[in-house]
């Protein structure tokens, strides 16, 4: 079956094509995106709402659903596609496989209720800066940098905007630069958060992709 995505919101610039750099990602091919934590390899994997939300709008549903880590099964709920949005390489969309539509990509990966508090309390914590799929936009928040490294792996930063020494403090900008993290919570679990940037091995992404 082949996939396209809903049209944006908004329109984005492109550079001349004389500027366009070499594209990192097949346009109509999936990914697993893994890290490895405590010595696993795993996959960022989406997890549905399921009952708390209609069965036909798993993707509309971004306060309900989560996005964690486990072991790479081959799921649609585990395969990604990054679309570049600029031609600069600087905005990506990231769609997920699983779809509402069987014909249109319907969910991405977003930050929901970006908060530059970043509090440890647990109700904050499940409703601020917390990684999750919801519909296409383009908004910020939806938007993410990839960045290879010199091994091969990426970095994956949102887009948020992050405050300026002269900036207005608001809320939903961050203070500094973040980049998502595989980590163990304390119940065993394995998850992703929006973490300082550090030269840390969780923080590194390999995006391989996954034959059909």
């Amino acid at each position: 079956m082949k996939f396209s995505h809903l049209p944006f919101v908004a329109a984005l610039v492109s550079l001349p094509a004389a500027a366009t750099p070499p594209q990192d990602f097949e346009q109509d091919s999936f990914y697993k995106i893994t890290t490895v934590v405590n010595g696993q390899e795993l996959a960022l994997t989406f997890v549905l709402p399921g009952d708390a939300c209609r069965k036909d709008a798993q993707t509309s549903c971004p306060s309900k659903a989560r996005v964690e880590l486990q072991k790479f099964k081959n799921e649609p709920t585990q395969l990604w596609r990054p679309e570049n949005q600029m031609d600069n390489g600087r905005a990506y969309s990231v769609f997920s496989k699983y779809s509402d539509h069987e014909s249109d990509l319907t969910g991405t990966l977003l930050v929901s209720n970006p908060d530059n508090r970043f509090l440890e309390d647990k109700a904050y914590k499940e409703k601020h800066n917390r990684l999750t799929v919801g519909l296409h936009t383009t908004e910020s928040n939806a938007m993410w940098s990839l960045v290879k490294q010199d091994n091969g792996k990426y970095r994956i930063t949102s887009l948020i905007e992050v405050t300026g020494p002269k900036d207005e403090p608001y809320p939903s900008k961050w203070k500094e630069p973040r980049s998502l993290e595989g980590y163990k919570t304390p119940e065993g679990k394995f998850e992703v958060r929006n973490a300082k940037n550090a030269d840390v091995p969780a923080q590194l992404w390999a995006i391989t992709k996954v034959s059909p």
